[in-house]
């Protein structure tokens, strides 16, 4: 019997970070040039401090408006962190989280330590693989 999946099976453990004082200029370059929905931010030892979503960087065009770009840092637009999850828990439970709750990213912490995302498509893609090596 296979033993079921684990986050650390799916999750992405090579991934980009900003910092609180990382320019917003740059913050949605990294974003668009990526196409990412959102980006871990973390303090310069790594410590998870916050997430920088698309949907925070269309509040910083809103409030600004559309005439030139916002001198602003991440810092003044980042949100904190709903929920950490650590890199052993069952993928069930991480599904039922991601359809218990909007977002659509998980940080994955281990000990303190930001060790790697989940988003719902990583688990997706993770058992499509899964059910292949199934037959």
């Amino acid at each position: 019997m296979r033993r079921l999946p684990i986050i650390f099976d799916f999750m992405d453990k090579s991934f980009t970070t900003v910092q609180p004082d990382t320019p917003m200029e740059k913050a949605i370059q990294l974003l668009v040039k990526r196409k990412l929905i959102g980006v871990l931010v973390v303090d310069s030892r790594r410590k998870l401090v916050g997430v920088l979503s698309e949907k925070d960087c269309l509040k910083l065009l809103l409030q600004h408006g559309f005439d030139s770009f916002p001198d602003d840092v991440v810092a003044n637009y980042m949100h904190d962190v709903p929920m950490t999850v650590e890199s052993h828990l069952d993928i069930i439970r991480a599904s039922q989280i991601f359809l218990e709750n909007s977002f659509r990213r998980l940080a994955v912490v281990d000990q303190g330590e930001l060790v790697g995302q989940i988003t719902r498509r990583d688990i997706i893609k993770g058992m499509e693989k899964y059910f292949k090596q199934l037959r």
